[in-house]
């Protein structure tokens, strides 16, 4: 666990290497967040009485300890969907916040772990990493590489052979108590969305929008895949069958580019992520955006 003056340490690390924090959500979070001035814990979305995307892991959360941490990942979780790797779009939302780690100067206590909070038997102090040396160690490359390659981590099975000690899964994730409840969003460097069209509106102009109308300032762009199209199948997809793994790669409706992919993910196991990316989607940004 880091405090006080080892927070500003890692903090300063961070910035040695150019790398930022990000943070990804719905649609539906994304306004709770322009209300309440910050990216919030799950906590404070509740007692403000926010509307926001109901996880899996909310219960994990709750039992153990996390309900009011806020989180952010070392990594751009889009970019798997993205470069046309075996891997949904991001599980947590079509929108991301690109922070710079001086936000994270405010937190009173800060954990970084090896696996997500949502893991069995997960335990905050105990998961923590402890030292610099150990975030160092995150790191794919040393800081004299230079950017982006200083900021780019470890996941899995790398993250394994470097901590052969600790509980991994997954990739790296900070999570931080923040005596207000939530990261200010004035530190973000960047907004960027998923290339959706819905009603024919693209979704980066509904964001845009709204974050101009809360005085947010930074960027908000596209995305720019070269498989942009797939995004929107997906989401017609969804619509038409439900989030059910089976009944999408059943219906016949997918183009033979999708269903490659599908069987893809099918291979790799991960059915499950797809229900879990769809059911989000549907109802954290499709219903919102359908009910106006």
């Amino acid at each position: 666990m880091f405090r006080g003056s080892q927070i500003a340490a890692f903090v300063a690390l961070l910035e040695r290497r150019e790398a930022s924090v990000f943070h990804a959500c719905q649609y539906l979070d994304f306004l709770a967040y322009l209300n309440l001035g910050g990216i919030p814990s799950r906590a404070l979305l509740e007692q403000n009485r926010q509307t926001f995307t109901t996880f899996d892991s909310d219960g994990a959360d709750q039992e153990h300890g996390v309900w009011d941490k806020i989180f952010v990942n070392f990594s751009d979780f889009g970019l798997i969907f993205t470069r046309g790797h075996a891997g949904t779009p991001n599980v947590y939302g079509p929108i991301l916040f690109q922070i710079h780690p001086r936000a994270l100067l405010a937190a009173n206590d800060l954990a970084v772990t090896l696996r997500s909070a949502g893991a069995r038997d997960f335990n905050r102090a105990n998961e923590s990493l402890n030292t610099l040396e150990e975030v160092e160690r995150i790191f794919l490359h040393p800081a004299q590489a230079g950017f982006p390659n200083s900021s780019e981590v470890r996941f899995g099975k790398q993250l394994e052979q470097v901590f052969p000690k600790r509980l991994v899964r997954g990739n790296p994730e900070i999570n931080s108590s923040m005596p207000s409840g939530r990261l200010d969003l004035k530190h973000t460097t960047l907004i960027l969305v998923d290339p959706y069209i819905f009603a024919g509106q693209r979704l980066v102009v509904t964001v845009a929008t709204a974050a101009r109308e809360h005085g947010l300032p930074c960027k908000v762009v596209e995305r720019q895949p070269s498989q942009a199209k797939r995004y929107n199948e997906l989401t017609s997809l969804i619509a038409d069958w439900g989030p059910s793994f089976q009944s999408v790669l059943e219906s016949g409706k997918a183009s033979s580019t999708c269903s490659k992919w599908l069987l893809q993910l099918s291979q790799n196991q991960l059915e499950w992520q797809f229900e879990r990316f769809a059911r989000y989607l549907l109802a954290g940004t499709l219903a919102p955006l359908k009910d106006g």
